[in-house]
């Protein structure tokens, strides 16, 4: 007897779509056979017409619960991640809140265990002032590293372990890093450039741009990826938003180097004319590309050059964003709100016949998982792996509307936007946090997951 089956649902498994059944016990998907009867379990979900996925796993999340108490918390975001499909999420450093050594590690955990409704794994920082901690982070528990490949410009707040001062540190800290067996994930700019711009350039909106143009995360991508091969290190590349960018990883991957990389939600949908047309709310770095970066961007998805799709959660307020650039455009915060949209815009495009539902289950469930160790606890539907599913329908519809979300800003940049394809139900070690839009699942159920190393 099972505590929970589910039956008459299209099932994605790793070979593609089948039409099967699922058993669930003590939160672990016990079985996946078609021969599984509704009366083979105390509670039985009926997924005809749906199609079960497996839990999304957003792997680049921001929140700065603890600083600023406008701007995101635990609570609402794993509440919005329920909401939305996604039961792991991984949590970057951020300035103020870093995980930059084992103390930190375990303070953040008491902190998130009493607020999560889903689980969730922490990224720790490594930066060249913390190399000596890197290895106490990977032993407490951390799913991966994180270095900002710039100086740090965030004035009064702690930043230790978070950047890389210089390409000769970063080489050290690869090193580091590479000793743990863990990910490294890398936020490349070439600040050089982008100062150098920002210094002769004038207080508009045309210079701002052209001092983040596509050269800036190209040459930093061009830089590590020379770095990684040297120390043969891997490293997984955060938020590549241009074309040029895209071709050195993927001649990286032909020549077998260890290299993966993501692309964010917004850069499925949106380019650089939504600069302008949604200034200030939409100014994250790198800034969107072109209509040509984004069909790269799609053709990368199509040849394997694209792993993943994040959401880079990074929940300012719309206050915040329009005080920060009333003195210098240069001083713009990266905002950006859109861990509840990305599985339904995913499925979208599905519907739009841009991508494919593998594909959906590649880019948001498997290749998280793997490249963070937590495949095939996560990102799975397989006997042993956790009972972390979503039930699809591809033909609701949802518009979304600002006001309307679970996360604490209460807006995302597609706003207005109507999207065919949503997740209707959410289950979490076999417990059922969502249904038709309405958290069902008890706050201080969601727990840390730590890699296998």
């Amino acid at each position: 007897m099972f505590d929970k089956v589910i039956i008459s649902g299209q099932v994605m498994l790793m070979e593609g779509l089948v039409k099967t059944n699922i058993g669930i016990k003590n939160g672990k998907i016990d079985k996946v056979d078609p021969s599984i009867q509704a009366s083979d379990g105390l509670e039985v979900i009926d997924a005809s017409g749906k199609i079960v996925f497996p839990g999304g796993i957003d792997a680049h999340i921001h929140c700065e619960d603890g600083t600023v108490e406008e701007r995101e918390d635990f609570y609402h975001l794993t509440k919005g991640c329920a909401s939305s499909g996604i039961t792991t999420a991984l949590i970057m450093p951020t300035p103020g809140v870093l995980v930059n050594s084992k103390a930190r590690f375990n303070e953040r955990v008491d902190l998130i265990d009493e607020r999560a409704y889903i689980d969730y794994g922490l990224i720790g920082g490594a930066g060249s002032d913390n190399l000596d901690s890197i290895k106490e982070q990977a032993d407490a528990g951390v799913v991966g590293f994180k270095t900002f490949c710039c100086n740090p410009e965030w004035e009064g707040e702690d930043t230790e372990g978070c950047c890389s001062f210089s390409n000769g540190s970063l080489i050290e800290i690869m090193q580091a890093v590479k000793e743990t067996g863990l990910i490294h994930a890398l936020h490349v700019q070439d600040m050089e450039i982008s100062d150098h711009r920002a210094k002769t350039g004038n207080n508009t909106l045309e210079d701002f741009v052209y001092s983040l143009d596509s050269i800036v995360e190209t040459s930093g991508v061009a830089s590590a990826l020379a770095m990684s091969k040297y120390v043969n290190a891997p490293v997984h590349f955060c938020h590549i938003s241009y074309k040029d960018s895209l071709e050195l990883i993927y001649d990286a991957k032909r020549r077998n180097q260890d290299v993966t990389c993501e692309v964010l939600t917004l850069n499925l949908e949106k380019t650089n004319k939504a600069i302008k047309e949604q200034y200030p709310y939409i100014m994250w770095y790198p800034l969107p590309g072109s209509d040509e970066d984004k069909n790269a961007i799609y053709n990368g998805i199509d040849n394997g050059t694209v792993d993943m799709v994040n959401s880079d959660h990074s929940p300012f307020t719309k206050t915040e964003l329009e005080e920060s650039v009333k003195e210098s455009i240069y001083n713009a915060l990266p905002g950006g709100t859109n861990l509840e949209v990305t599985l339904p815009l995913l499925l979208h495009k599905v519907n739009e016949g841009i991508l494919t539902l593998s594909q959906v289950h590649e880019l948001f469930m498997v290749n998280p998982a793997k490249r963070f160790n937590l495949y095939p606890q996560k990102g799975v539907i397989m006997e042993g792996s956790d009972a972390d599913l979503v039930l699809i329908d591809m033909n609701k519809e949802k518009t979304f509307v600002e006001g309307d979300h679970h996360i604490r800003c209460n807006y995302t940049q597609i706003d207005g936007m109507t999207l065919k394809g949503n997740p209707v139900m959410t289950l979490l070690r076999g417990q059922v946090i969502m249904q038709d839009g309405q958290i069902t699942g008890k706050v201080g159920y969601g727990q840390v997951v730590k890699p296998k190393r």
